[in-house]
């Protein structure tokens, strides 16, 4: 699929400078959600690294995608494959519940999903070396979306707030110290001006860390009220006024599943162009 369209944007002459592939770690069964396993899946990608070299020789760059959440995958999955789960758990890396007895689960009906917590230095130097050097930055990536994907919960316990309670100061700063350790990790492997990565939610110094995604839109010229065009337009210069000067949203990317049924969204020619017109005035061109 990579190639496929890949090979279609050359034939027609567009310039790319990068090519995102966010399912890297595989797709959960009957979800349209992937793995956050954090381990290239080889039987979804079996010659992932020879495709890296190949976008890699025509000056493409391949970019993948994490979150601090991860999975505890089936039985099946973990053989032969490192399990990071296990790892983060055993070492007490997670997020707990307020009680302490176990880690605070995020996870749906598919299994159970814990946080890192961003708080412990112990688990932020295992984040840095385990998943993004070894495991993402060892598969290839040059850049990638360091998606926080879920709030830090509130009435959970942090290792920089072993009290508890409604700890508003470690969640306002969970996801700036998440965007500092992608970028930690890019100076500790000795990529710094060669890789980058940027982030969908911060507060106060995030910028210093890494540039910013307002990340999927309904592609519509509405406001606030869902997404759409205008809202992308309000959050992106709200954004540079509060320091956030490196912002970019995603290019047409939210359709529902049955396009106008709700008229919500538009693929029409004139939505998308004036979507990549407003979009070229910023950070990344990303479709």
């Amino acid at each position: 699929t990579v190639r496929d369209v890949h090979n279609k944007l050359k034939m027609r002459h567009c310039p790319i400078s990068g090519v995102m592939i966010s399912d890297w770690t595989g797709m959960k069964p009957k979800s349209n959600r992937m793995w956050y396993n954090w381990v290239l899946e080889r039987e979804l990608y079996p010659n992932f690294s020879q495709l890296v070299d190949e976008l890699e020789n025509e000056g493409i760059n391949v970019g993948l995608y994490i979150n601090p959440c991860i999975d505890e995958i089936p039985p099946h999955l973990r053989t032969g494959r490192r399990y990071i789960f296990r790892e983060a758990e055993e070492n007490g890396f997670l997020v707990k519940k307020a009680d302490m007895k176990c880690f605070y689960n995020v996870g749906d009906r598919h299994g159970r999903t814990g946080i890192v917590d961003m708080t412990n230095q112990d688990a932020v130097n295992w984040f840095k070396k385990t998943i993004i050097s070894n495991e993402l930055l060892g598969a290839g990536a040059s850049f990638w979306m360091a998606d926080t994907n879920v709030d830090a919960p509130l009435d959970a316990k942090y290792s920089s707030n072993p009290d508890g309670g409604r700890s508003v100061s470690v969640v306002n700063v969970f996801s700036q110290e998440f965007a500092k350790v992608n970028k930690d990790a890019i100076r500790d492997t000795g990529r710094e001006g060669d890789s980058f990565s940027f982030v969908n939610s911060g507060s106060g110094e995030t910028s210093k860390y890494s540039a910013t995604s307002l990340t999927d839109h309904v592609t519509n010229l509405h406001g606030s009220s869902d997404g759409g065009m205008k809202a992308a337009l309000n959050g992106i210069v709200n954004g540079g006024i509060s320091g956030f000067a490196l912002g970019h949203c995603a290019i047409s990317m939210v359709v529902p599943t049955k396009v106008g049924s709700s008229g919500l969204s538009s693929r029409s020619r004139e939505m998308i162009c004036r979507w990549m017109e407003m979009m070229a005035f910023t950070t990344y061109f990303r479709t």
